[in-house]
């Protein structure tokens, strides 16, 4: 019976322990809202500021210094007046009253339509600082003397506590101990988030800073001894974390918490293109690679890499080196340029001229090009002269002319505007490199999964391989389709009946919140989506480059920041 009640007690202390483990593996795995919908906006109106919904109805009245949305799918509007703030609801009624001058946490090193934390608050009580969600849940309590945002890293707070610093995440957990001097991300960035960069950390000794260095789990990496800790960023192949790091003077390389080149040199600089390490010793420059291993001594006043070469040099000397140390011969190539493809690198003499060469040293290309480019597949942007470019492909056969001015692959696709400039004339070619559009005096509109040739009496959609596309099968759920014809623009129904005549200079397509521009005399209005007209062509709006976007009779404008107002006054 003994044993069985100490096997019970064991079980409930391990019950206990692996909940507490559980529950707070959970609060440190935050998340970062994504924004789906944009219900509610800024408005700005005679430097006063308001809010309107997805259909130009104003919610706020613009009366406001300033306002705040921290989260445009919630009816969450934080107005501030001089030095008070109030948050109302979509129906003008004050909510999180018992909470004291409510912000929303600004995002710093962000340029973001919307710069701020997406759903938490920050609060004030008694001259300290906490935070809250939207429905008012207290995520951490006010203890804090500062709140802010670590810059870079949304969805993690910079808090200080009698004079140190830590860091929390949007659920509140406690990521980095608050017994720092200061804090600050590595800018590892992978995957369209900096989620997974570490934290430098320092305290201040009579030495001055000395620095130290935590995981984005905030698990400790290094103590703080060093006087400099810098992560290698730019290579997001592997997750491992390189740290160049100077300690006394002197400077090594961390690779995962492991010394893996001894403190014994002057500088560490990177080289992304081939992946390898600059090492100063003395007046003496060597090369190493990531793991530590030395495949050029430092004995050399100079190194250059020139793509598959390292050029290592003494005086008037010269030695040559491929990428894994091995001396060569002088090589017959000034540079040999690694490309997207690994099949293919660009050549250049010592003329300057430019070749191409397959994986495995064969010659493709002999060196006669003033300038080479890799496209895609096996094409190449290529020039004689260094002024009218065309396209080549492997074999060096010619399959578009050198006769443009400007010649260069759109966006992320496979597809290629060429442009004669004293002709004004735009051409656009396929992933197959045929040419699929030639228009003069056009201009062209870059959409994330198609683009927009707009002439004054064509409109033409293509998608990023270059297929014609037809308006409604973009905008398939509009009930109105832009139509040009005789140089005058309208709107069409899905079936192709005329629904609004063709009287305009210029119209949009309908936006996703039913409202489109309609441009008359240089000036722009607004439609909707049941041909009435919101209102008239009035507006004197720059649309050389950017098309206008309506709500109601408000058109979308920036800040500095990058957020996003609607305003109906043109400045």
């Amino acid at each position: 019976m003994k044993k069985i009640k100490i096997l019970i007690v064991f079980a409930v202390i391990l019950a206990v322990i692996v909940s507490i483990y559980a529950a707070t593996r959970q609060k440190k795995e935050y998340y970062i809202e994504e924004i789906k919908e944009y219900k509610y906006h800024i408005l700005y109106k005679q430097e006063k500021m308001g809010a309107i919904d997805e259909k130009g109805n104003i919610i706020i009245e613009p009366i406001y210094q300033y306002i705040q949305i921290p989260n445009p799918e919630k009816p969450v509007f934080i107005c501030m007046e001089k030095d008070k703030n109030k948050v109302l609801n979509e129906k003008n009624e004050e909510i999180l009253n018992e909470f004291s001058n409510v912000s929303a946490i600004s995002l710093q090193g962000a340029k973001s339509e919307v710069p701020y934390e997406k759903n938490i608050l920050k609060y004030e009580k008694d001259g300290k600082f906490g935070i809250i969600n939207f429905d008012g849940e207290v995520i951490a309590h006010a203890k804090y003397d500062k709140i802010e945002s670590l810059p870079y890293k949304e969805g993690e707070l910079l808090v200080e506590k009698d004079g140190k610093v830590g860091v929390l995440n949007s659920k509140g957990a406690e990521i980095v101990e608050i017994k720092y001097d200061t804090i600050e991300g590595d800018n590892f960035y992978k995957d369209g988030t900096y989620k997974e960069s570490g934290y430098i950390v320092s305290n201040k000794t009579n030495d001055g800073y000395l620095y130290g260095y935590k995981n984005y789990e905030g698990k400790e990496v290094l103590n703080t001894e060093y006087n400099q800790i810098t992560r290698i960023i730019d290579n997001t192949k592997t997750s491992d974390v390189f740290l160049i790091a100077r300690k006394n003077g002197q400077v090594g390389l961390i690779k995962n918490g492991k010394t893996v080149i001894d403190f014994k040199f002057q500088n560490i600089e990177y080289d992304v293109s081939e992946d390898l390490l600059v090492l100063q010793k003395g007046e003496k420059y060597g090369v190493y690679t990531l793991d530590g291993r030395e495949i050029i001594k430092p004995e050399y006043d100079e190194i250059s890499f020139r793509g598959l070469y390292i050029f290592a040099s003494n005086g008037d000397q010269e030695t040559y080196f491929d990428v894994n140390g091995v001396k060569i011969d002088k090589p017959m190539y000034r540079s040999i340029e690694k490309t997207e493809s690994s099949k293919y690198y660009i050549t250049i003499n010592n003329e300057n001229l430019c070749g191409i060469m397959e994986e495995g040293s064969k010659i493709l290309v002999e060196n006669s090009y003033a300038y080479l480019e890799y496209l895609f597949d096996n094409y190449f942007i290529a020039s004689k002269d260094g002024t009218k470019f065309g396209i080549i492909n492997s074999e060096n056969k010619i399959v578009v002319n050198f006769e443009y001015d400007i010649l260069s692959k759109i966006g992320s696709g496979k597809i290629i505007q060429a442009k004669k400039t004293n002709e004004n004339i735009l051409d656009i070619y396929s992933k197959e490199i045929k040419k699929v559009c030639s228009r003069e005096n056009a201009n062209i509109y870059v959409y994330e999964e198609y683009i927009q040739i707009q002439t004054q009496d064509t409109n033409e959609y293509f998608d990023l391989e270059g297929r014609n596309i037809s308006n409604s099968d973009i905008y398939f759920e509009n009930k109105l389709i832009a139509s040009v014809e005789n140089g005058k623009w309208g709107f069409k129904n899905r079936q192709g009946k005329t629904e609004v005549e063709n009287e305009y200079d210029e119209v949009t397509e309908l936006n996703k919140y039913g409202f489109a521009g309609i441009k008359k005399d240089g000036k722009w209005g607004v439609i909707d989506s049941n041909k009435n007209i919101i209102i008239e062509p009035t507006y004197e709006i720059d649309s050389t480059y950017v098309k206008p976007e309506f709500i109601g009779k408000y058109f979308k404008q920036y800040y500095d920041t990058g957020e996003v107002y609607y305003t109906d006054e043109v400045l």
